[in-house]
């Protein structure tokens, strides 16, 4: 298939929208099962950060659906439940102050990217900083994971998978945004061109 002639992509933007189909998949799927978890046994302080996320998910299925060439609402929207996310996981009483410090400059960047859409080598930085600030707290918070906030369910391995796969949910947004980004910007700077 052409994919420059029916979508206006090119084959390496069409297969980097295809990966950022993959994370959003994976990424709304495991806070799928991380929310049934959370209701099933009653972890509300973990429920509106997922709620968040979720919401956000959605938004770019929205956008990857309907928005796409034609508006950035749903982009910008979907930025906007993952700032919600992030400034709810941060208020959490188990995180740290690293975490908390990462949370904050993660919250920053993303805030600043989603302003930044119109200026292409910013917003790029800003992406590329806030998949490192993602990673890092994904790494620290993997070290230093206490599954006793998962409470007495500690014990069965179900809850241990869902925190650990709660814990990468920032970078696997943060790599949707980017390659959601990076195509949509190279398409329209390609359309001016």
């Amino acid at each position: 298939m052409d994919t420059e002639t029916k979508f206006g992509l090119t084959k390496n933007n069409a297969m980097m929208l295809f990966l950022q189909m993959i994370l959003t998949i994976v990424g709304f799927v495991a806070q799928i099962g991380l929310l049934t978890f959370i209701v099933k046994n009653g972890l509300n302080n973990m429920l509106a950060n997922s709620i968040a996320i979720i919401l956000s998910f959605l938004s770019l299925f929205v956008y990857a659906l309907f928005g796409y060439g034609k508006s950035k609402f749903y982009y910008i929207a979907a930025i906007a439940f993952f700032l919600l996310a992030i400034l709810i996981n941060n208020i959490l009483p188990y995180r740290d102050t690293f975490q908390k410090i990462l949370l904050t400059l993660l919250f920053g960047t993303m805030g600043a990217f989603m302003v930044a859409q119109d200026k292409f080598k910013l917003a790029n930085i800003l992406i590329f900083v806030a998949a490192i600030l993602s990673l890092t707290f994904s790494i620290y918070s993997t070290i230093t994971a206490n599954v006793e906030t998962v409470g007495d369910l500690s014990k069965t391995i179900v809850p241990v998978v869902m925190m650990y796969v709660s814990i990468f949910t920032p970078i696997i947004m943060t790599g949707a945004f980017g390659v959601t980004y990076l195509t949509r910007a190279k398409r329209k700077i390609r359309r001016t061109v």
